[in-house]
């Protein structure tokens, strides 16, 4: 059964990506930032949070003269080739989530298929709540980094450091390196030396799934009902050879820690961050490490940190605490030319995959990721979900997040060909793929794209969530750029010939400079320095050596006395409503620049 394995293109190179196969959920048109309801829009840690209605937000985006995002023959366009998808890849219900910044005002959210196997059944919408499989993970690493934000943790933290006195030392090291320490950054980057899942019964029973006998193929053994949430019980059975405490798997089991010594241990051979290996067992743990940690359960940990902040009401770890409203999608087979409901069906490393989202939901996420988590931490915390966090060379992972760099433009994952030639600086994905369920989602936070597709089927087309995924992004990609009604211009009188320019105090060397992929000096002043020296091109050199904008090129000689600059800040020293500096705008660029005025009221 396909446990939350990655995944169809892990082992290809040169993107070993968590790319995993995926279930899509249904949506509808919605501003991110403005739900049918209210919603809270944060801007930035320690912001004031600004509550506006849709029908506020719809007189603003008036007022500022925008225009449709996307007409309605482009939303029929979009319905008539994911109805095809769904058919001619056997998916029973899908929903889907796209942004482009310079292509929708807006998320465009759209639902389709059925929630279950009967065709009865429901339809599914914006808010129908669908497992996510692998998915989740990114969001157990998002509970990390909110941790790190806290300054409760810091990633490079020990393990050990949050274990309960009278544990043994083997829940916090590997037995074979005792001396190297096990940390946060190793669980969120797969190199924690961890083994890769929960073993079966030695009669093949999957005793870390419930409710017994309901899961694919009735072979879950792991307890009556869901969830299966006594987490840091299990994962001190399963990690220390001690009496068993938890009941899981109890009528087939005698011992987690004799089931897992008889499968190789719970640890593997190689030392703590010197190699990845995937494990859906070291995220399982994360869960069970942030309730020691808070003192709170892992569910309610990410409801008040993570879900509520950004108004995801739709969104829980277990099923049972979903709004009693809710709908949500039964996990479906299919069985060639029908379909079959596995039923809903849970398991004790949950962190790992058993989050129920909506499209709505996810969109939420997505903006805010787009943002680099704004509406939950500052914007430095937030690139550390993106930037390298692996020790052993590999740079596969950020904070559980799959990278993406321009590095792989080259060679892109194919459900990525449609935005190949778009800024991949920070780029992250992820997918996923259970028992009814094939997920995938991606963000580019450079060139302001997001996009999820959630599915409620398996055992039909093993790349379904992906070969959909291309298809909103090329859809996207191919509509008209949306933005400001433009405005007549205004007459102005001729502006004075300035004098003659200084000569420059630097120029690009060589002129006509491009990279090893085609691009120049103006493609680091827009999109700024962060990979200046990884493309060595024209003459064999970098930005960082070519480019002035990133601190090479040649010196124009020196002047007398430098030329007056063309634009000055001012004031000099001008901060807007937030606090933040004309530099915070250089950093993160100008889509708020007309929102929070300032000083002297600009």
């Amino acid at each position: 059964s396909p446990r939350r394995h990655t995944t169809s293109d892990l082992d290809d190179p040169p993107y070993h990506h968590p790319i995993i196969n995926t279930t899509i959920m249904t949506v509808t048109n919605v501003h991110l930032d403005t739900p049918t309801t209210t919603t809270t829009t944060v801007r930035r840690i320690n912001q004031s949070i600004m509550i506006m209605t849709m029908h506020t937000t719809l007189l603003l985006l008036l007022a500022l003269g925008y225009t449709e995002a996307v007409s309605q023959s482009d939303l029929n366009a979009l319905d008539t080739k994911m109805n095809q998808q769904l058919s001619s890849l056997k998916v029973r219900g899908a929903s889907i989530t796209v942004y482009h910044k310079d292509k929708t005002i807006s998320a465009v959210s759209r639902g389709y298929g059925k929630i279950a196997s009967s065709s009865s059944s429901q339809d599914v919408t914006a808010d129908t709540a669908f497992m996510t499989a692998s998915v989740s993970k990114v969001f157990a690493g998002t509970a990390v980094l909110e941790l790190v934000a806290q300054g409760a943790i810091n990633l490079d933290d020990d393990i050990c450091d949050v274990i309960p006195n009278g544990w043994q030392q083997s829940t916090c090291r590997n037995p074979k390196h005792p001396n190297t320490k096990v940390t946060w950054r190793h669980l969120v980057t797969h190199e924690s030396s961890l083994r890769g899942d929960i073993p079966d019964s030695s009669d093949g029973l999957a005793v870390s799934y419930a409710p017994d006998f309901g899961y694919a193929d009735q072979t879950a053994a792991g307890w009556a009902t869901c969830p299966m949430s006594d987490i840091q019980t299990f994962y001190g059975d399963i990690l220390q050879n001690r009496p068993r405490q938890s009941g899981y798997g109890l009528d087939y089991i005698d011992s987690w820690y004799t089931l897992v010594s008889q499968n190789g241990g719970a640890w593997l051979n190689y030392a703590p961050g010197s190699q990845e290996s995937y494990s859906n067992f070291a995220i399982g743990y994360i869960a069970a490490l942030i309730e020691l940690k808070t003192g709170q359960s892992f569910s309610n940990f990410c409801k008040n940190n993570i879900f509520n902040p950004l108004g995801m009401s739709n969104t829980a770890w277990f099923s049972n605490e979903l709004p009693p409203t809710a709908t949500l999608a039964m996990p479906v087979e299919s069985t060639g030319n029908s379909f079959s409901d596995y039923g809903d069906y849970c398991f004790v490393d949950y962190a790992s995959g058993s989050l129920r989202t909506s499209a709505n939901d996810m969109a939420k996420f997505l903006h805010s990721m787009k943002d680099y988590g704004s509406g939950l931490w500052s914007n430095s915390i937030g690139q550390q979900a993106f930037k390298c966090q692996s020790q052993s060379g590999g740079c596969e992972y950020g904070v559980a997040w799959g990278r993406l760099t321009n590095g792989d433009r080259s060679n892109p994952p194919f459900f990525l060909q449609p935005v190949n030639n778009e800024n991949w600086t920070d780029g992250g994905e992820h997918a996923g793929g259970e028992a009814g369920s094939q997920t995938q989602i991606v963000v580019f936070p450079k060139a302001g794209i997001y996009a999820s597709v959630l599915t409620n089927t398996d055992m039909n087309d093993e790349d379904a969530a992906q070969k959909i995924m291309k298809e909103i992004l090329a859809w996207v990609k191919n509509l008209p750029n949306a933005g400001p009604t433009p405005t007549p211009p205004t007459p102005t009188p001729p502006t004075p010939t300035p004098p003659s320019p200084s000569p420059p105090s630097c120029s690009n060397s060589p002129p006509n400079w491009k990279d090893s992929y085609g691009d120049g000096c103006q493609w680091y002043v827009n999109n700024g320095c962060d990979e200046a020296n990884d493309y060595a091109g024209t003459q064999g050199k970098t930005a960082s050596q070519a480019c002035c904008v990133c601190g090479g090129g040649t010196s124009g000689g020196p002047s007398p006395s430098p030329p007056p600059p063309s634009c000055s800040n001012s004031p000099p020293n001008w901060r807007d409503s937030y606090g933040d500096s004309c530099q915070w705008y250089v950093n993160n660029g100008c889509e708020e620049a007309n929102d929070y005025a300032g000083t002297q009221g600009k």
